[in-house]
């Protein structure tokens, strides 16, 4: 019990130490991306239409889909996923991977909330309420709960077409605010020895 608190309690500092919400500055295109195609996605009837007929919990599932979704992307994208250890020591390879993870986790949350907001203040000052009654077949002009709906599933799309824009970003910029002091460190010197290693098979 006291090394399962131990563990946790050293992985919420490691990833308290990444700065999870520095990362957003590094993710500005992909923002740019993810706003302007859901935005675009949102001028047609498409997304009211599924958000209308979408059950909460499957619209909650497809934001697990595309949080995860771009988590992943960023990671297999910038190489972020450690697989060798200078000390062949698996353990601390194993910790500064979830730490990497619970990191972009935070990172990419924040980065669909702020996309969620963004979204329900498009939906509110551009979608008409008669045009979306007629639209999703309702008989009563649209509630808040159904603006809440539209943002919720067009902030998915979002996020999930702003991975493509992850691949625009600098990969040391990235990995820079993704890590720690210490993983930093530990990054560079397995590079360092990668290229001593590479230097001695060529000669």
């Amino acid at each position: 019990s006291s090394n399962i608190v131990g563990f946790f309690t050293l992985l919420s500092g490691m990833t308290y130490d990444n700065q999870p919400w520095k990362i957003m500055g590094s993710l500005k295109n992909v923002i740019a991306i993810a706003f302007g195609s859901g935005a675009y996605g949102m001028i047609f009837p498409t997304l009211w239409m599924i958000s209308y007929n979408y059950s909460p919990w499957r619209l909650g599932l497809l934001t697990i889909l595309a949080i995860l979704g771009l988590g992943l992307w960023i990671i297999q994208g910038h190489d972020l996923w450690e697989t060798t250890t200078l000390t062949g020591d698996n353990t601390y390879r194993k910790l500064y991977n979830l730490a990497t993870i619970a990191t972009l986790f935070l990172a990419v949350s924040f980065f669909y909330i702020i996309l969620y907001f963004l979204f329900l203040l498009t939906a509110l000052v551009f979608i008409d309420p008669e045009f979306y009654m007629e639209q999703v077949g309702s008989s009563s002009l649209p509630t808040l709960t159904n603006f809440l709906q539209v943002a919720w599933i067009t902030a998915s799309v979002g996020t999930i077409t702003g991975a493509v824009g992850v691949g625009l970003e600098n990969e040391q910029k990235v990995r820079s605010t993704t890590y720690g002091h210490r993983q930093r460190a530990r990054y560079q010197q397995m590079q360092k020895r990668k290229q001593e290693d590479n230097k001695e098979s060529s000669e």
